[in-house]
This record gives C-alpha cells, sequence and structure tokens, in this order.
C-alpha cells in the first residue's frame, strides 16, 4: 500500500524530465502591507515571493527561518513587467551574474554550461557535487496564480478554473467528481493539462494569422486565458515546470479565510438558525466563550451575521471575520459547539411551532425543515475538512475524500436557502480538485500557503517600520538583518522567533469596559486590539529575548530595528510591565529617557557617564512596545567611585552594533 505522507521525491520524479537532487517549492503571493481600507491599499500592495527546500522535513520546512524570500516587488509590477520580475532580462550583459530566480535556475539546471559545485566531505574525503535545483510547486492563491500564469484573473469569467475547463455557461454548480475510481460520481468537466494548454496555443496563434485579433481574442476568453499576457507568462521560462498541473488548488484560501467555504457557511448556518428560531448569535457567542480552540479563546461572531438579504435569504458574502488560523482552530471542535445548540433548540423550536396558530406553522415548519438540512450539511463539512487536511494519505482514503467533498456538496445544494440565496461559490469547484493535487503531490498541508502567509505577517511588520519610500527594499533589507543578527549569534532563524523561553503568570481575561491595569487601557486603545470587546493575558516575568533575559527593573538601551538600521541612536530605558496576550505577540512597557542626549554622554565603546538627576522618573516616558520590533541590550547601572551624583551605565552584551 502506497502513503503518502509529504511532498516528496516519489511524486516529484514523475512529474519532472529528471530526478532532481533538489527540489524546491516556490509560494508565491500579493498582499498589502498597508492598510487595506486606506487609501493607499493599491498603491502598496506587494508582490511577495518566497522559496522552500522540499528536501527538507515536513515539519522543518514549516518553520518561519526555512522559508526564504527571493523578491519583493510592487505587484503592479508584476503585470507590466512579466517574466523579467522573475527571470532578469537574458540579453542584459549583467545576466550572468544576475540574482532573479531565472538566472539562479539557468546556473543550477542540468544543462548548465557553468554548473554550480560543492565541496562536501564523503567517506573521508572532498567531493564535488553539482546542485541542481527544480521548482517542483508554485502554491498561491487564485489572484496571484493568475498572475504568474495565464490564467483568467477574475472568478466571473467563463472559464475561471486553472485546473479544469468547469463552464459558467453550462450549469456549473453542480457536485461532481475527477477521479475515476469513484465511477459512480458524475465527470462533468475535463481537467486542464500541459499538453492541453500547448494545443491551445498553437490554435491560438493560427487562428490570430489567419481570422483575425478579435477571433483570437474571443478564443482566449473561450478557454479562460488571459488575454494581457496571452501565452507569454512568467512562469513559462522555468525548465520543467508544467504550469497547469504545478499549481495546485489552496487548501487554506479554499477552506478556511473570511472569504473560504468554512466562514461562509458557519454565517449562513447561523443566519437560518436565528431565523428558525434555534439558537442566537449570542447563544452560539457564549459556547464560544465557554471553551478554548488551539489553546486560545476566539473571537466573537458580530452580529451582522443576523442580517440577511430580501426574502429572508443569508448574505451573499456572508463570513465570521476569522482569519485562517482562528477558522482552522474551530472546525475540529465545531461538532461539540454546535450539537448542544441545535438539539435544545429544536426541541424549543418545536414547542414554538406547535403553539402558533396554524395558518404560521407551515411557514415555520419549513424554516425548521431546511434548517435541519443545513445541520446535515454542516455535518459532511466538517467530515470533508477533517479529512481534506490530514497529514497523511492512502490511496483509498483520497478516493474516500472525494466522497466527502461530494456528499458535502449534494447536502450543501440541498438547503433551499443556500440554493436560493447563490451561495455556491467558485471555491466549491476549486475544492473538487484537491483530491487531484493530493495523488500529485501528496496532502495539502505540505504546500499550502498557511506559514506562507505567516511570513507575509513578518513582512509587514517591516516594511511598515519606516516610511513608505522604498518598501520593497526596506522588507529585504530588514530581513537580511535579522537574518544576519540569528546567524551571527549561532542561533539560526532567530530573528523570526526572537522569544526563546519565558516565564508567565496565569491568563488574566479583560473586559474592554473595565480593564484592571493601565498597560491593558494602553493596549485596548491601541490598533491592534481596536474593536475587541475582551483582551486575554498573562504577565511575563523573564523572557529570553535574542539571547538575552529580560525582566521588568532592568535598564536597557532600546531602539525600533528600523531605526536602529537607518541611523542608530538608542535611548537609555527602563524595563516595565511586560505582558503576552493570548495570541502570543509579547508587549513590553518601556520608561524611556527620551529628553537626555546620550551621544555626549558616552566615556567608552560600552560606557556612558551619566548624572544622577537625569535618571529619574520625572524624565521617562511611557511608551508600549510589540517587544520584537525592539532592538534591546542589557545596560547596568553603577556608582561612578565615590561620586554619588554619577552613575555609569555598561552595556553588557551589545546587539546594536
Amino acid at each position: 500500500m502506497m502513503m503518502l505522507s509529504a511532498l516528496s521525491h516519489t511524486t516529484a520524479t514523475h512529474r519532472t524530465p529528471l530526478a532532481p537532487h533538489a527540489l524546491n517549492t516556490v509560494p508565491i503571493s500579493l498582499d498589502r502591507p498597508a492598510n487595506s481600507l486606506g487609501h493607499a491599499r493599491v498603491v502598496h500592495k506587494l508582490g511577495l515571493f518566497y522559496y522552500a527546500l522540499v528536501d527538507l522535513s515536513p515539519a522543518s520546512r514549516q518553520q518561519l527561518h526555512f522559508i526564504t524570500p527571493f523578491t519583493v516587488c510592487k505587484a503592479k509590477d508584476v503585470s507590466r513587467y512579466g517574466c523579467k520580475i522573475l527571470h532578469g532580462d537574458p540579453d542584459s550583459t549583467w545576466y550572468g551574474t544576475c540574482t532573479s530566480l531565472g538566472a539562479s535556475l539557468k546556473r543550477m539546471s542540468d544543462t548548465a554550461v557553468t554548473p554550480v559545485l560543492w565541496t562536501l566531505p564523503i567517506h573521508t574525503k572532498a567531493m564535488q557535487v553539482q546542485i541542481q535545483l527544480f521548482v517542483l510547486v508554485v502554491a498561491a492563491d487564485h489572484p496571484a496564480a493568475a498572475v504568474l500564469g495565464c490564467w483568467a484573473r477574475s472568478v466571473s469569467a467563463r472559464r475561471f478554473d486553472r485546473r479544469s475547463m468547469v463552464d459558467r455557461k453550462q450549469d456549473w454548480k453542480r457536485p461532481n467528481s475527477y477521479l475515476n475510481d469513484n465511477h459512480d460520481l458524475p465527470q462533468l468537466w475535463d481537467l486542464r493539462t500541459s499538453e492541453l494548454l500547448e494545443e491551445h496555443e498553437r490554435m491560438y496563434e493560427s487562428m490570430k494569422s489567419e481570422e483575425g485579433v478579435t477571433e483570437a481574442a474571443e478564443f482566449l476568453r473561450s478557454i479562460g486565458v488571459n488575454g494581457d499576457c496571452c501565452f507569454n507568462y512568467p512562469l513559462k521560462p522555468i525548465p520543467h515546470l508544467r504550469v497547469v498541473e504545478c499549481q495546485p488548488q489552496d487548501g487554506m484560501h479554499t477552506y478556511l479565510v473570511a472569504s473560504g467555504l468554512c466562514s461562509l457557511e458557519l454565517a449562513a448556518f447561523i443566519y437560518l438558525a436565528h431565523r428558525a428560531g434555534v439558537f442566537t448569535v449570542e447563544a452560539f457567542n457564549a459556547a464560544l466563550a465557554s471553551r478554548r480552540f488551539g489553546g486560545s479563546r476566539l473571537p466573537p461572531i458580530y452580529e451582522t451575521v443576523k442580517e440577511g438579504q430580501t426574502g429572508g435569504l443569508p448574505k451573499q458574502n456572508a463570513h465570521t471575520h476569522w482569519n485562517a488560523g482562528q477558522q482552522l482552530h474551530f472546525m475540529p471542535s465545531s461538532l461539540e459547539v454546535l450539537r448542544p445548540l441545535v438539539q435544545q433548540g429544536m426541541q424549543v423550536a418545536r414547542d414554538d411551532i406547535a403553539g402558533m396558530p396554524i395558518r404560521k406553522r407551515s411557514k415555520f415548519n419549513a424554516l425548521l425543515e431546511d434548517f435541519k438540512r443545513a445541520w446535515l450539511s454542516w455535518k459532511a463539512l466538517h467530515s470533508e475538512v477533517a479529512a481534506a487536511f490530514s497529514t497523511s494519505f492512502t490511496h483509498a482514503s483520497v478516493v474516500d475524500l472525494d466522497r466527502l467533498i461530494y456528499t458535502h456538496h449534494t447536502c450543501f445544494l440541498a438547503v433551499d436557502a443556500y440554493r436560493n440565496a447563490e451561495l455556491w461559490k467558485p471555491k466549491h469547484n476549486f475544492a473538487q480538485l484537491i483530491t487531484i493535487d493530493i495523488l500529485l503531490f501528496g496532502p495539502m498541508v505540505g504546500y499550502w500557503c498557511m506559514r506562507f502567509e505567516g511570513m507575509n505577517k513578518i513582512m509587514k511588520r517591516f516594511v511598515t517600520s519606516g516610511n513608505w519610500a522604498d518598501v520593497c527594499k526596506r522588507g529585504l533589507q530588514m530581513w537580511e538583518l535579522t537574518t544576519a543578527w540569528g546567524l551571527s549569534k549561532g542561533n539560526f532563524g532567530g530573528s523570526f522567533a526572537p522569544v526563546l523561553s519565558l516565564k508567565e503568570g496565569p491568563g488574566i481575561v479583560s473586559m474592554r469596559d473595565d480593564p484592571q491595569e493601565h498597560m491593558v487601557v494602553s493596549l485596548f486603545e491601541s490598533a491592534a486590539f481596536k474593536g475587541f470587546e475582551e483582551l486575554e493575558y498573562f504577565h511575563v516575568y523573564e523572557v529570553q529575548y535574542m539571547g538575552q533575559n529580560l525582566r521588568p527593573e532592568m535598564w536597557v538601551m532600546a531602539e525600533r530595528w528600523s531605526e536602529w538600521m537607518d541611523n542608530s541612536s538608542p535611548r537609555l530605558a527602563k524595563l516595565g510591565q511586560m505582558l503576552r496576550v493570548a495570541s502570543g505577540e509579547i508587549f513590553v512597557r518601556l520608561h524611556v529617557l527620551l529628553h537626555v542626549d546620550l551621544a555626549l554622554k558616552w566615556t567608552g565603546p560600552r560606557e556612558l557617564a551619566l548624572d544622577r538627576s537625569e535618571i529619574v522618573p520625572e524624565n521617562l516616558i511611557v511608551f508600549d512596545r510589540l517587544l520584537d520590533e525592539m532592538a534591546i541590550t542589557h545596560v547596568t547601572l553603577s556608582a561612578t567611585g565615590d561620586d554619588d551624583d554619577r552613575v555609569r551605565a555598561t552595556v553588557r552584551q551589545s546587539t546594536l552594533g
């Protein structure tokens, strides 16, 4: 029996013409570092390109310090410059030393004129080994995949699916299977293949020369190919990459994000429960508050889920406002949360209907019956998601997953409210293709975008740490800076996991209208926790941050990493309260000596001399900062000989250069 447990050489070898020595997966994302609701949301939208080595173990591959950015650019430039963004300009004089993806792959390919050689100790002697690099998988959400490939960029297009030929002009909102093993299930649409794409390209070129540009453009629309780039797309020059098969559907964006299938159906289900009188949003939120999910509590669902559209139907864009991580934590326990609400609420609803006048019973009985079908659909979705996110598969379990997807879609379309509200989304069609991708590349958790979205958060923090003059350069500079720091300290990856250990107290939950501590009040007022009604936090008594043990009342030299990179001028500060919120971030209160020019106080490379009167509490200004935004160095204060009015500040271990 074959077990698919990871993205592996086995699956890679049958996908590429040559058995590679080293395999890479290249996740691509387009993201906004700026406020997505602000006036600059388009101007600062970035294209963020990362790679991760498939030869690493799945556990190591998921660690952020093994995910490496190789290109950061403005999103608009991807469309403007196309292939040159990834591959450089082969006609330029400096292409041989170019660090672009294309130039690097060319030097590491099986046909390289000057191959890249590594010297390795093998059997007690040094041997030179040629390093070959192949792109195996391109992981991206739908818009980014369309930009990098040649696909229609809108899900409203006639042929919106890059993996199949599903057609909006036909009855596309239907359960479907792509596996021959489930021969009793309908197979409505053909899969796209690289061979089919090549055939479409030949047809297009022939049509353009014989029938004209207009007819050729209409042909592109009919097959779901973007007319702007046509068949000259950014991924095309990558050697051995089969662009159709090597752009799998992403499970995170399909199921877990706010616009994903889980969020959509949960919001619609709660709306139906509210309308049928089974349970309220308040009751659901109370059930959430009574338990933990993944070690933390989930934020409450917004009251807006009670708002539907005309006809008593859920909104077409219904969602829960949870992020992917929160949705992922909720799904395994969703039946435990919902089942008591449904069972108790159904009995109450039946009793209420029994007491109604006869003329009203029919309407509410119909609502209750439709809610029952929605409950069956949610249970089917729960089983589908549990199977889809498994870490290992046999061929039989992939076939079972395909049948679970079909069952869920059948149950979903049986709900009158869902069908009439047109809640079927293209992502339902995307989900039908997941089994094909699993057979090619193994479990989708091995190549999903979840961890690369984590890198997006880091890059956002980097680029927003300064002005917007050159966000691309700043993002990569900050990544190089922090990575170099980790390497110099013998702690590879320490920049992305700067906190190695901590001592903390028990969890405390504070409500917005009644916070017990000044720092908690400050956090509620900050942009990071805007809209939060409660905050769960832990008092931190000691934290090991970048090799240093930090404690309250300790004196430090502190400044933002961005300030250190631009023009280092650290400030003397006293550590105050430290809090860790439930999501993991550590906030520290700094009492900063802001109005004393330390540049005039240095008496040696690591020593300052200050007047004792300068470091009194009146001269200290309070700032609350996210710990991993700061460069912090431990400082000790001591008397300078016989002079009690003078204080020597000694930098114990400098991370500030």
